[in-house]
Protein backbone atom coordinates (compact mmCIF):
# COMPACT_ATOMS: atom_id res chain seq x y z
CA UNK A 1 0.00 0.00 0.00
CA UNK A 2 1.37 3.40 -0.94
CA UNK A 3 0.99 6.26 1.52
CA UNK A 4 1.24 10.00 1.27
CA UNK A 5 2.61 11.91 4.26
CA UNK A 6 1.86 15.60 4.43
CA UNK A 7 3.86 17.62 6.95
CA UNK A 8 4.16 21.31 7.60
CA UNK A 9 3.86 24.08 10.13
CA UNK A 10 0.63 25.08 11.84
CA UNK A 11 -2.01 26.61 9.54
CA UNK A 12 -0.06 25.80 6.37
CA UNK A 13 -2.95 24.00 4.64
CA UNK A 14 -2.07 20.36 5.44
CA UNK A 15 -5.66 19.32 6.13
CA UNK A 16 -6.99 21.16 3.07
CA UNK A 17 -4.41 19.48 0.85
CA UNK A 18 -5.11 16.05 2.38
CA UNK A 19 -8.84 16.41 1.76
CA UNK A 20 -8.28 17.52 -1.83
CA UNK A 21 -5.87 14.65 -2.52
CA UNK A 22 -8.18 12.10 -0.93
CA UNK A 23 -11.05 13.25 -3.15
CA UNK A 24 -8.94 13.40 -6.31
CA UNK A 25 -7.34 9.99 -5.72
CA UNK A 26 -10.40 8.37 -4.12
CA UNK A 27 -8.47 7.35 -1.01
CA UNK A 28 -8.98 7.72 2.73
CA UNK A 29 -7.14 10.27 4.80
CA UNK A 30 -6.35 10.35 8.49
CA UNK A 31 -5.15 13.08 10.81
CA UNK A 32 -2.37 11.94 13.10
CA UNK A 33 -3.78 14.05 15.94
CA UNK A 34 -6.94 11.97 15.93
CA UNK A 35 -5.08 8.67 15.82
CA UNK A 36 -2.59 9.74 18.49
CA UNK A 37 -5.32 11.00 20.84
CA UNK A 38 -7.25 7.74 20.53
CA UNK A 39 -4.09 5.77 21.33
CA UNK A 40 -3.33 7.96 24.35
CA UNK A 41 -6.86 7.52 25.65
CA UNK A 42 -6.67 3.74 25.24
CA UNK A 43 -3.28 3.58 26.97
CA UNK A 44 -4.58 5.70 29.85
CA UNK A 45 -7.61 3.41 30.26
CA UNK A 46 -5.31 0.37 30.28
CA UNK A 47 -2.85 2.08 32.66
CA UNK A 48 -0.02 1.81 30.15
CA UNK A 49 2.57 4.57 30.01
CA UNK A 50 2.29 6.91 27.06
CA UNK A 51 5.50 6.75 25.08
Amino acid sequence: MKKILIIGIVASGKTTLAKQLSEALNISWYELDGIDNDLNLLQARLHHPIV
